[in-house]
């Protein structure tokens, strides 16, 4: 990616600056590209300021330093690095939502699953929170116990609206996302898409059921990426899951009416949140699943699939603990793989140029 956004909440109205450089030995700024930030004046949270920047024409595989400033006020150094230009990996984390459970618990649990990355994936781009960042969408304790641990330190995040942050522009105020869209706009924001590599990744707002609006996002993002190699969509509300959501009425109208938009454009991949669950779909033809059969029964699941004619949905699993929900006892017949054994889940993707390989990690 040649982009970074950058926000930070400041105690200050004071006008924030933004400098970043390739990193120098003496961590040095003065050849520093220096950008003035868009502020929020009004915010969430009294007596403060929501500064944003974004960074432009960042070089592959480079490292950076950057810092950020209002007024006298500096923040420590820290640094990033850009990845390289083909193969890569992201790291795909269910409903951290801090509060579900209790405050100081919850940050721990997510504080643990943060500081395993590294461990699994020295490489990964980024993590895609797939919604529900925090329980109740203006409590600012629970935003900071998300936003401000240590595992965050270089590690770009993707941020999906859930519908525990919609209520509330707060949401908007700590994360600064790519080709914000009109279309699915709640409190919290609205649809955006982005490229990385060889993906389009799309992230729609389902917490607005206006599938014409999430339909011409897809559309409009397709248009504009005609030559990418994978398409992956990103949204809360699962069309398909087997825990307490799974026979919700929003749910059932996602898989009625979002379903065939996906298939229509030809989407590679899916990934939700929202039921706290594991839940790996067989490869869906729309809402049918395609399954292999063997004398008459239902072989097991596959776990790899050579050019399916389908989609694939992934529901995750609480990314943090603080909540889980229990399988239903019925028979979902889109279901190839179930999951919940009570202990936070991690997934990392990885993308080649002829393959996307999903591995759930239990944080045990």
């Amino acid at each position: 990616g040649t982009e970074r956004n950058f926000t930070w909440y400041a105690n200050t109205k004071e006008k924030g600056k933004f400098e970043f450089a390739k990193l120098n030995a003496e961590k040095d700024f003065k050849d520093a590209t220096v950008l003035d930030a868009t502020v929020i004046e009004e915010t969430n949270k009294d007596g403060f300021s929501s500064n944003s920047v974004t960074l432009e024409g960042l070089k592959p595989d480079t490292e950076y330093m950057y810092r950020f400033s209002n007024g006298d006020a500096f923040s420590e150094v820290k640094t990033f690095k850009t990845g390289g230009k083909g193969d890569f990996s992201f790291f795909a984390a269910g409903d951290p939502q801090i509060g579900a459970g209790f405050e100081d618990e919850d940050e721990k649990g997510w504080d643990k699953t943060l500081k395993l990355l590294p461990e699994l994936d020295p490489s990964a781009s980024f993590l895609l929170s797939l919604g529900d960042q925090v329980n109740i969408s203006d409590n600012e304790r629970q935003y900071d116990a998300y936003i401000n641990r240590d595992g965050f330190n270089g590690l770009t995040l993707a941020p999906i609206i859930g519908n525990h942050d919609s209520g509330n522009h707060a949401y908007t105020e700590h994360f600064k996302v790519p080709n914000v869209q009109d279309e699915g706009t709640t409190k919290a924001g609205s649809n955006y898409y982005y490229v990385y590599n060889n993906t389009l990744f799309i992230c729609l707002n389902t917490n607005k059921a206006d599938f014409a609006e999430h339909k011409a996002t897809i559309e409009k993002a397709i248009a504009e990426n005609p030559n990418v190699k994978w398409r992956v969509v990103t949204f809360h509300q699962p069309p398909y899951t087997v825990a307490t959501h799974a026979l919700d009425k929003d749910v059932l109208n996602i898989r009625a009416n979002l379903v065939p938009i996906l298939k229509e454009n030809k989407i590679d991949l899916v990934l939700n949140g929202h039921d706290h669950v594991y839940t790996r779909t067989h490869v869906m033809d729309g809402t049918k699943p395609i399954i292999e059969w063997k004398d008459g029964e239902n072989k097991e699941a596959p776990s790899e699939y050579v050019n399916p004619k389908g989609i694939i949905y992934v529901t995750t699993n609480s990314a943090s603990g603080s909540k889980f929900y229990n399988i239903k006892n019925e028979d979902f017949e889109y279901s190839a793989v179930k999951n919940q054994e009570k202990i936070p889940n991690i997934s990392n993707v990885k993308v080649t140029d002829n393959s996307i390989e999903v591995t759930t990690y239990r944080t045990s």
